[in-house]
């Protein structure tokens, strides 16, 4: 956003269209609401993310420092509603994931600030993407500098994406080679 002004209206966390209009509007390939329940978290999730995730104790929207997946759904059953922001990454520029990742986040947080400005003070997203400019982790999580702009990632949290956008209606499929296209997902916590 290029001002402070709110963009969605005070009723932003009940009109389903309008938020998912801003989340297209700002660059996100499809947007959905689904109720807190429709997402799913697992252990196997975050094991996956701390054995042979790439910023796992070296960024803090990864494991250790991202929510373990009980914690995760505590938090994600006090929402009614979550928007579930899907990103779509065409084969030709499939190897840009860290700005994939960064662009997602930014639409994910610009979504979240103006949540919180429209009256949804719970509003929260997950989202990861090393807000920083690092292109690797600095392995510093205690020092980081853009601690306003992190927020934990949905794997880190034990969100299983895979379940969770089939709840959404978008069944998605493993990417079984580099250079595939690929879909990138965040959550806001709306209300």
């Amino acid at each position: 956003m290029s001002d402070d002004r709110p963009v969605l209206a005070g009723d932003a966390h009940t009109d389903t269209r309008a938020l998912r209009e801003r989340a297209l509007a700002l660059g996100a390939s499809d947007a959905a609401i689904v109720a807190g329940g429709k997402v799913v978290t697992a252990e196997w999730v975050r094991l996956k993310c701390l054995y042979g995730g790439c910023s796992t104790g070296r960024c803090l929207t990864c494991p250790p420092y991202s929510p373990e997946p009980a914690r995760t759904r505590r938090l994600l059953d006090e929402y009614r509603s979550v928007l579930l922001l899907r990103l779509d990454v065409p084969a030709d520029a499939a190897d840009g994931w860290l700005d994939h990742s960064r662009r997602l986040a930014s639409i994910a947080l610009d979504l979240e600030r103006e949540l919180f400005l429209a009256g949804c003070y719970r509003a929260f997203a997950l989202a990861g993407g090393r807000p920083c400019d690092l292109d690797e982790p600095c392995g510093r999580p205690d020092a980081c500098d853009v601690r306003g702009r992190v927020r934990p990632g949905p794997a880190g949290c034990g969100i299983d994406v895979f379940a969770t956008a089939a709840n959404a209606g978008w069944p998605l499929e493993v990417v079984r080679a580099a250079g595939d296209p690929y879909r990138l997902f965040a959550l806001v916590l709306v209300g």
